[in-house]
């Protein structure tokens, strides 16, 4: 059985020719209970570095970040050590700045998130039926790994790929970034589907490269998309 893109259920015939089933990370397999910017200002208040200059000072930073970052491939780890050393130079710290800087990314990358609830009951029962299981993420590549192995998900998995990793500066728009994907875990596009929250990125790149997409809508915000739709995890097993 399968849904359509109003949420009804239909019959799908072609269950058989399915061998893998890519997933997005935040807001598909895990979830964060702040938005990044509360707690990037969480991690400052830790550190003592929070005062009245934090807002101007992210709203600097994020302006420069904006010019640097052109592509995904521009997101890497050392970009984001110079973005917090421009935010602890607009709130006047001036000494210890590479050490600062390295704490701020240390903490931001360990920072827990949470699992939704029905996840690995799902992807169990997903593998107990012989799919192959994937992460497709915009996410850098160590904290994929670092979430995964904290909820216990990451044996789950055969593979997981970042744009940095595929070399795909277009992100999940890019057509590089499925073709990496598609050869780590072995299957040929219309034997993969893809479950992501994001019409503009999981919906429209997976369409784009030709694999089938599967929106992911907790919140039921996109009931006029045109694709298969599922309110969480648990209705894929109807579909696959």
């Amino acid at each position: 059985m399968t849904l359509n893109c109003l949420g009804t259920i239909v019959e799908r015939s072609d269950r058989d020719g399915l061998k893998a089933v890519f997933f997005d990370m935040d807001g598909t397999l895990v979830y964060f209970e702040a938005t990044g910017m509360e707690r990037a200002m969480a991690i400052l208040r830790e550190l003592g570095l929070y005062s009245d200059a934090v807002a101007e000072a992210y709203r600097s930073a994020e302006e420069w970040f904006r010019g640097r970052v052109k592509t995904h491939l521009d997101r890497r780890r050392e970009v984001f050590l110079e973005y917090n050393r421009l935010v602890l130079e607009r709130l006047g710290i001036h000494e210890g700045l590479d050490e600062l800087a390295e704490e701020i990314q240390r903490r931001w990358e360990n920072q827990p998130d949470k699992v939704y609830p029905e996840v690995k009951d799902v992807l169990q029962r997903l593998k107990g039926r012989n799919l192959r299981l994937g992460v497709v993420s915009h996410r850098y590549p160590i904290l994929t790994e670092k979430s995964l192995r904290r909820h216990g998900l990451l044996e789950l998995f055969s593979c997981s790929v970042s744009p940095l990793e595929a070399e795909a500066p277009l992100g999940k728009l890019d057509p590089k970034l499925w073709d990496f994907a598609l050869h780590r875990i072995g299957v040929k596009r219309e034997e993969a589907v893809h479950v992501g929250d994001e019409p503009e990125t999981d919906v429209a790149g997976a369409e784009r490269a030709g694999l089938t997409p599967i929106l992911v809508d907790r919140e039921n915000k996109y009931q006029g998309i045109a694709c298969l739709r599922i309110m969480d995890l648990t209705q894929l097993l109807k579909l696959v």
